[in-house]
């Protein structure tokens, strides 16, 4: 917090607990009231100004962080570019000769979503096998509820 800012909650601070005392009085000092509510607007718009600074390094932060997310990106890649890279569950390999229109992490990726071997396989048979399920109780569900499924009485 910047020393003005601080001086001003101190100065705010001390006059508040003068009211309080004067509480106890018919007639608070219109002084004290008056030194109270010039603080007030300066305060807040001190408040604004460090808020505003705040937000735009905020900002600059997230910039920069991106900035140097993309330059990674390109750096691996160009990495990658020279390089064989294999899949650690089958042992496909990318290699450098290929001529792939996407970078060779795109590649892997796009390899992993249909790799037998891959774990996410094993996740998407069990969804089909669900899903197939799902479908077969839904059929059931509408044959008991249409009566096609009751037996003549």
């Amino acid at each position: 917090m910047s020393d003005n800012l601080q001086n001003k909650l101190t100065e705010i601070r001390n006059l508040c607990n003068d009211a309080e005392r004067l509480m106890g009085f018919e007639s608070i000092e219109n002084e004290t009231l008056q030194a109270i509510c010039k603080c007030i607007p300066e305060l807040l718009s001190l408040l604004g100004t460090i808020e505003l600074q705040r937000e735009e390094k905020r900002k600059e932060t997230i910039g920069m962080l991106n900035d140097e997310c993309s330059r990674l990106r390109k750096w691996v890649e160009e990495l990658q570019s020279g390089m064989f890279v294999n899949c650690v569950y089958c042992g496909h390999r990318y290699g450098p000769e290929e001529t792939t229109p996407v970078s060779m992490a795109e590649a892997l990726k796009e390899h992993a979503e249909s790799c037998p071997d891959h774990p996410m396989s094993a996740l998407k048979a069990e969804r089909d096998r669900l899903l197939e399920k799902v479908a077969s109780m839904e059929k059931m569900m509408e044959r008991v509820c249409s009566g096609s499924d009751m037996p003549a009485a």
